[in-house]
């Protein structure tokens, strides 16, 4: 018998008849398997969703219509993307909370930490991070260039440490943080063109919003190999930045120390020099 197939603000003059569909052809639909393609992409969607535009809190988006299937915990395994094993489950992808907030499951931590390109640069740079605080005493950052942005790798700090408002994974913009500026001075031309041409948002009344005076600083951030940004961010803080160079000598990342904004702050610069150029040797060995 054939399958009636009509819409639904159609009449009966407007009914047809399916042909029939064979066995071979049913059987084969019920145990075909989506592409290896379709079946990876659904990884891809959780993220897609955490990085609406606009959304005003940058953790969490704030999706009031979440299938429950993001928000669920994995089921017994997922098909890698390279076709290798299944990956085991590691607790939910997204996490729904009491005010319906959506933010980052284990699952999508763990994945986003084994497939980070700044794994090894984070690793290279934490022992000598380590010891540059234990001299400085207050913050001690980590950055790199992403999307005209820099963007926190890693971040130590001390309980009596100076105002900071940098986190890990957070980011500013290139013209405000010492770590910006010496990023934005190494970078490619149209990169500073998009910086320079604005908005150049201030934070401070010493932020500088000119682009001229920001020209002339990004040279001299070049010619000094240092940023020195007092009370850029906060009045009460001095930001300091230095280039970190791979062994060709490309600034791949900028180390910053966060002090207070007083007399004292441009000693710090030998010591952040030093740590520099030791994460410099060991992204060498790595």
């Amino acid at each position: 018998m054939g399958v009636r197939a009509c819409r639904p603000d159609s009449d009966d003059s407007a009914v047809t008849s399916a042909p029939p569909e064979s066995p071979d052809r049913r059987a084969g639909r019920a145990t075909s398997k989506p592409p290896p393609e379709r079946r990876s992409g659904r990884w891809f969607r959780p993220i897609r969703v955490l990085v609406t535009p606009g959304c005003p809190d940058p953790d969490r988006s704030v999706l009031q219509r979440l299938p429950p299937r993001l928000v669920s915990p994995d089921g017994p395994g997922e098909p890698s993307d390279t076709g290798g094993p299944a990956l085991p489950p590691a607790g939910p992808r997204l996490r729904r909370e009491a005010d319906r907030r959506v933010g980052l499951g284990l699952r999508l931590w763990e994945l986003g930490s084994r497939a980070s390109t700044a794994l090894s640069l984070r690793e290279a740079a934490m022992p000598l991070m380590e010891d540059l605080h234990a001299v400085v005493g207050h913050h001690i950052q980590l950055g790199v260039l992403d999307d005209a942005e820099v963007l926190f790798l890693e971040r130590l700090s001390a309980p009596a440490a100076v105002v900071n408002y940098t986190r890990i994974a957070g980011r500013l913009p290139l013209h405000v943080s010492s770590s910006g500026l010496v990023l934005l001075a190494h970078t490619d031309a149209d990169v500073q063109q998009r910086t320079l041409a604005g908005p150049l948002r201030a934070y401070t009344p010493d932020t500088i919003t000119n682009p001229g005076r920001l020209r002339a600083m990004l040279d001299h951030v070049r010619h000094e190999d240092v940023a020195f940004c007092p009370g850029f961010i906060h009045p009460d803080a001095c930001g300091i930045a230095v280039p970190v160079r791979s062994q060709a000598g490309a600034v791949v990342a900028a180390l910053a120390v966060i002090v207070p904004n007083d007399g004292d702050a441009r000693a710090q610069v030998p010591a952040l020099r030093a740590a520099a150029r030791g994460i410099g040797r060991r992204l060498a060995s790595h």
